[in-house]
């Protein structure tokens, strides 16, 4: 979306509380939101639900949005990067861990995938991984990994210098 037809949404939004500004707003920033939350999740329900809670969160703080300090695309990927956080502190999470339900992939069923299984057991152990680094270094990580950032646009985005971005990258790989 270019710059301009944004900041004249952001405005009525904030001013007007246009609702057909913020649907358009959302619309646009919607898809790549859903998808960097859902690389990093894994579950389709899961991301749509902090997707939701994404944008439920930078409406309600659209006031407080200064762009002199980044881009709203860039904004919503630090909202989003929070909750990731967020959800993956959470008691609802390690509940989950302990309660995995059993699915299609039943080996009784016979048609268990080895493969499927093995795969979504090795992202859950990255993630649960990525989960108990501290905040900005799982910030790093998912920026870079999950959003293809560069180093150079994760440190704009975190405001620490380009060489801490890597450091902690490196650190966390």
């Amino acid at each position: 979306m270019p710059l301009p037809e944004e900041r004249k949404l952001i405005r009525r939004i904030v001013k007007k509380r246009d609702r057909r500004a913020a649907d358009e707003l959302v619309g646009f920033y919607y898809r790549e939101i859903y998808a960097f939350l859902y690389r990093q999740t894994m579950r389709r329900e899961l991301a749509m639900d902090l997707t939701q809670e994404v944008f439920i969160a930078a409406l309600g703080s659209l006031p407080g949005f200064d762009e002199k300090k980044g881009g709203f695309r860039t904004w919503l990927y630090r909202i989003a990067s929070h909750k990731l956080t967020d959800y993956y502190r959470s008691r609802t999470h390690r509940m989950e861990l302990i309660s995995v339900p059993i699915e299609a992939d039943d080996p009784a069923a016979g048609d268990f995938d080895f493969e499927v299984f093995e795969r979504r057991e090795m992202a859950g152990r990255a993630l649960s991984a990525l989960a108990a680094l501290e905040e900005t270094a799982q910030q790093v990580v998912r920026l870079k990994i999950f959003a293809q950032y560069t180093f150079a646009e994760i440190a704009v985005q975190l405001e620490i210098p380009e060489g801490t971005a890597k450091k902690k990258y490196y650190a966390a790989l």
